[in-house]
């Protein structure tokens, strides 16, 4: 068999070493279609010309918003959810980044400048976080096909910035105690640092079975960066949670060799091509290896399997449905999308309760987005780092 299984010091608490490269690119697929503004019709193209999806798949809803609020046009923050009976699956795959849209300046400019947010016991970025709180719907409709469906397991995907938002969900869900954290399952794909050291251990206690998917020199998978503030005793610096699986070959396809690794930040793996020198060297080609995971242009397969061409300014087919004022759920029609529900989130500081204002359904579950999250400042050290790799890599990206 195509791996080997490297050791680390991270014992906290049992975990999974056990990867399905199977499932891996399965869900790969998924994440894919998450770009799509047609999902539903893509993994249907997707299940007729081949047998990696499940026969019965069903992309049953899309949860979207705006995710910033700016003067830019760009695709929104999005989630879509898809049910397997034959599987005993339930299916959320996140929408990441597209390689050339200003909502990537605005990612990358948040980790740069912007403070980390308290979350469980350590410290994630607040993009990230901020981006999975605005679907705020998204929580109770998972919830109520596990009404439906008590014993299946959940599958959390996604890719790039969909990775990290995947990351969070999965522990969130375990978190609030609405899943238990052998009922489901992560496999991320080219997934940024989310959170701290400690943030990681947290997610050890909270997630049995996490796999990163790390492709070769994909430079994103390194930011923010790790230079020197991660791995010391008491570091507070960006650092990975488990478990790496990391593919050290510049042709990567399903069959390749890859490595597993349970230590966060292991030099046998993708950890061994991160430094200054070694990122501005490899920003030519480090968003080739990003863009591409198991030989699938992951943000483009659904547009090219579909021929579709995708438009220069990323808004997308679904945006004249969306707002940044509250998350929607859309379903599919005859007449195509349309709103199923929408969640309002309204916050009040000093009693810090959610009121929820939702047309069609009634959910039983809420979401607070809390303006008082405790704030941690990103230190000298590690934003001088981050802008070696952040600089050459989008100069390349937007020429």
């Amino acid at each position: 068999m195509n791996v080997d299984y490297q050791s680390g010091c991270d014992n906290l608490q049992e975990i999974s070493t056990d990867y399905k490269k199977e499932l891996a690119y399965e869900q790969v697929f998924l994440a894919a279609a998450a770009y799509s503004d047609e999902p539903k019709v893509c993994v249907e193209k997707l299940k007729a010309g081949s047998s990696i999806l499940p026969s019965d798949i069903d992309i049953v809803e899309v949860i979207a918003r705006q995710c910033d609020d700016t003067i830019f046009e760009y695709k929104e923050c999005a989630a879509i959810i898809g049910l397997s009976v034959s599987r005993k699956s339930i299916y959320v795959s996140f929408r990441g980044t597209t390689s050339i849209s200003p909502q990537l300046i605005l990612q990358s400019l948040s980790i740069l400048f912007e403070s980390k947010l308290a979350y469980g016991k350590g410290h994630v970025q607040k993009y990230f976080l901020t981006a999975y709180q605005k679907l705020s719907c998204l929580e109770p409709r998972v919830m109520n096909l596990l009404e439906q469906y008590p014993d299946f397991t959940v599958h959390f995907s996604g890719h790039s910035l969909g990775g990290a938002l995947a990351s969070i969900a999965a522990f969130t869900f375990s978190q609030k105690g609405l899943l238990d954290r052998n009922s489901m399952k992560l496999y991320t794909y080219g997934m940024p640092r989310v959170g701290d050291k400690l943030y990681a251990a947290d997610f050890r206690e909270k997630v049995y079975e996490s796999f990163r998917v790390v492709n070769y020199k994909d430079c994103v998978t390194h930011f923010p960066t790790c230079f020197i503030s991660c791995r010391h005793e008491g570091a507070t610096g960006p650092y990975h949670h488990h478990t790496e699986v990391f593919y050290d070959t510049s042709n990567m396809l399903s069959e390749s060799f890859f490595r597993v690794c349970n230590g966060n930040e292991d030099d046998v793996c993708s950890h061994k091509y991160q430094g200054p020198i070694k990122t501005v060297a490899n920003a030519r080609f480090c968003t080739d290896y990003h863009t591409r995971y198991f030989d699938i242009p992951v943000g483009k397969h659904c547009d090219e399997t579909m021929n579709k061409r995708r438009k220069r300014s990323d808004v997308s087919d679904m945006s004249h449905l969306l707002s940044s004022e509250y998350c929607s759920v859309l379903q599919k029609g005859n007449d195509g999308w349309f709103v199923f529900s929408n969640r309002v989130t309204k916050i009040t500081k000093a009693s810090n309760i959610s009121t929820n204002d939702t047309s069609s359904v009634t959910d039983s579950l809420t979401t607070v987005i809390d303006d008082d999250y405790e704030c941690a400042a990103s230190p000298a050290y590690q934003t001088v780092p981050n802008m070696l790799l952040v600089i050459p890599t989008l100069t390349y990206v937007l020429m």
